[in-house]
This record gives structure tokens, C-alpha cells and sequence, in this order.
């Protein structure tokens, strides 16, 4: 492969902006759908235990899978590689971190890739479901799944077995529907609240009462922070079978769903943190969003930046503060598409508006598989 591939590479540095995951997963996906061959370098320079971990490792080799890529530099604690794609033609394979690594950070790298496929996909996923600094599993499942529906795409979630930190061991299948070309969206009407809920799910040794004060801790504080007498707070609890769960753990997705929008905020319980003070951080996330009319939260905007790029025309977002990690997913997709991005603060400050001009990508690879219907 000497030579091959090389002469169009895009060169990419790592260590630019967020400094972490984040460039080497969309950069493998963007590479993997346009068939641009990549040199990624720093790996991870902005983290403590810099290059490739298990997670990222995976993340690539899955992709590899997905196009027949030549990867250089695949190795753990890696900090330079080299992925030069094929053609993207396989759309079932099965990743392992062997660790718990987040499960839900190795589907942004392959989902981009199986939407852009000839046929549906499966992949299974084994790791992390709900682990610190990622988004746990029903986050994705309740409100990135709910947007991404409106660029047109969609997967869906089979098997599931919850795999905590430190042991791992989760298992998620997820079944994906290619796109012969995504829809552009609008996501700048709040709306009105009609609803807030929360989810708090804990697995092991965790006891139900500590999901009860988790949500009541919840429902206190959204409650004096937002005007709630006419929006019902909903709150529920789930125990995970033990058979289908690895690890002490305690994860809470909460949701505020109003007339035109619908916002999330998830976290994963640390340890020896205070029930009460998680409940109340994870309601003031949503009150405070709520109260500014936002409608993609802090940890879906950077989701959205890579379908955005790929559809056509102009698409808008509504956000609250523009974080490192979305203006590192535009840096990565201006620098490897011709999209473009402006954002813009609304006249009270309190938002901002994300717009981008896609690229319209249309997926040549899409076989149509018509219904067939049988006459029993």
C-alpha cells in the first residue's frame, strides 16, 4: 500500500480545540462515507493518558471493518495513525472495548457509516452503557434517537445488557436503516413545556430508595426553578435485572418535552456522590435550559454537527453556550466536507443559533429493499 491512497491524505491534528476522542471519531466516519484517506496525529494530546484507549482502538477497527481500510498506528496508546478507506460495503460487525468504555462513543463513529451503507445494518457493541463522560445509553436512546429522526435516519435499539463502570460487560445491538440522503432540519422553535420527566435507573448493590431521592431531589429543584403548576413532573424508577447487568451503577436521563422541541440532560451517578446533589444538578441543567428557550441541550449539539454537514441545504440548531466539543466537530467537518457554519447570538444572549449549509451527500452505495408481502 506503499504510496497508495496518500497523495489526497488529510492531515489532522489531533490536539486541536477539545483535544480528545472527538477529532479521531468523526474524522474515521467522515473518511469512512467520503472515502478520504486521513493521517490523524497527537491522538489525544489534550488528555493525561494521551493516544489510543481500547474505546478509541475499537472505534476504528470498526470502521476498518465497514470499508476494508489500511490502518497504520492501530495499537493501544497509539498517537499517530493512518486510515486510508475502501469501499464501504459491510454493515454488520461486533466491537469489544473488553473494558468500559462507552459503548454510545463508538456508535458516533459507526452510525454515520451504516446510514451512508447499501443495506441495513447490525452492529453489536460490548462495553460501557452508562459511564462517566459519555452519553449514557438512554440519552441516546430517548433524545438523540428523537433528532435524529428528523434529519430522516433512524436505528433501532434489540438487546441490551447494562454494563457499568469499572467492569463493563454491556451489550447493545443496534439495527440501522440506511438513507439514500438525510433531511435538512430546523431546530430553533422552542415551543411551550408540556411536560418534564425524569429516569433514574440503578443495577447491583445501588437500592431503589437511592433512584427515589435521586428524583425527588429532582422534582424539588425543577419545581422552584421553573413555573410548574401546570406542567406535570413525571418521575420513574427501574431496578436492572441482575442477569442483564454488570457493576454498581446508577444512571438518570431526565426530558422536557414541549409543543415544538425536546430537551435532555443524563448523567451517571460517581461514586460516594450525594443522591440529593446529583438529582438537583441534573434539574437545574433542564430548568436552565427550559427558562432560555433552548432546544438542542449542551450534549446534543455536537451530535447533530455531522449529520448537518452531510444534508442538504441549510439547517439550523438553537443552543445554549457553544461548547469546545461542538466547535470541534465543525472544526473536523469544515476541515473534510465543504460545509459551512455560522452561528449567531440571539439579541438577549441567552442562545445561540447554529446554521449550516450541507453538503447534500447522497448515498449511490443505497440498494431499495421493497416490503415483500405474502398471502399466508
Amino acid at each position: 500500500m506503499d504510496g497508495e491512497g496518500r497523495e489526497n491524505m488529510i492531515e489532522i491534528d489531533g490536539n486541536t480545540l477539545e483535544g480528545g476522542g472527538q477529532i479521531l471519531r468523526m474524522a474515521v466516519a467522515f473518511s469512512t462515507i467520503l472515502k478520504l484517506p486521513i493521517k490523524v496525529t497527537n491522538i489525544r494530546a489534550g488528555r493525561r493518558d494521551g493516544g489510543l484507549k481500547s474505546q478509541h482502538l475499537q472505534g476504528l477497527l470498526l470502521a476498518r471493518e465497514f470499508c476494508d481500510a489500511h490502518v497504520s498506528g492501530a495499537s493501544i496508546g497509539s498517537v499517530e495513525i493512518e486510515y486510508i478507506p475502501g469501499n464501504l460495503t459491510r454493515t454488520c460487525a461486533v466491537a469489544d472495548t473488553h473494558t468500559a468504555g462507552s459503548i454510545c462513543l463508538l456508535l458516533q463513529v459507526a452510525l454515520p457509516c451504516l446510514l451512508f451503507g447499501p443495506v441495513e445494518g447490525e452492529i453489536i457493541i460490548r462495553g460501557g452503557t452508562d459511564v462517566q463522560w459519555a452519553p449514557p445509553l438512554d440519552y441516546i436512546m430517548e433524545i438523540f434517537r428523537h433528532h435524529l429522526n428528523l434529519f430522516g435516519a433512524n436505528f433501532n435499539i434489540g438487546r441490551i445488557s447494562r454494563g457499568f463502570y469499572p467492569k463493563g460487560r454491556g451489550e447493545v445491538q443496534f439495527h440501522v436503516y440506511p438513507v439514500e440522503r438525510l433531511k435538512n432540519v430546523d431546530i430553533t422553535d422552542f415551543g411551550h413545556p408540556l411536560e418534564i420527566s425524569v429516569k433514574t435507573l440503578v443495577s447491583g448493590r445501588v437500592k431503589a430508595d437511592a433512584a427515589k431521592r435521586i428524583n425527588d431531589s429532582f422534582e424539588q429543584t425543577i419545581r422552584s426553578k421553573i413555573d410548574t403548576d401546570k406542567i406535570p413532573v413525571r418521575t420513574y424508577v427501574r431496578i436492572e435485572p441482575r442477569e442483564s447487568s454488570f457493576g454498581d451503577g446508577c444512571a438518570s436521563c431526565a426530558k422536557a418535552q414541549t409543543s415544538k422541541s425536546l430537551l435532555g440532560a443524563a448523567s451517571v451517578l460517581e461514586r460516594n456522590s450525594s443522591f440529593d446533589s446529583f438529582g438537583e444538578r441534573l434539574a437545574l441543567r433542564i430548568a436552565n435550559d427550559i427558562n432560555n428557550r433552548v432546544c438542542a441541550d449542551e450534549y446534543l449539539q455536537d451530535q447533530l454537527i455531522i449529520f448537518m454537514a452531510l444534508a442538504p441545504g441549510v439547517s439550523k440548531i438553537r443552543t445554549g453556550a457553544i461548547t469546545k466539543h461542538t466547535k470541534t466537530a465543525i472544526y473536523v467537518s469544515e476541515l473534510m466536507t465543504s460545509a459551512k457554519f455560522e452561528i449567531s447570538t440571539d439579541d438577549s444572549g441567552s442562545t445561540n443559533i447554529i446554521e449550516c449549509s450541507g453538503i447534500g451527500l447522497e448515498n449511490h452505495r443505497f440498494i431499495f429493499q421493497p416490503i415483500i408481502e405474502t398471502n399466508e
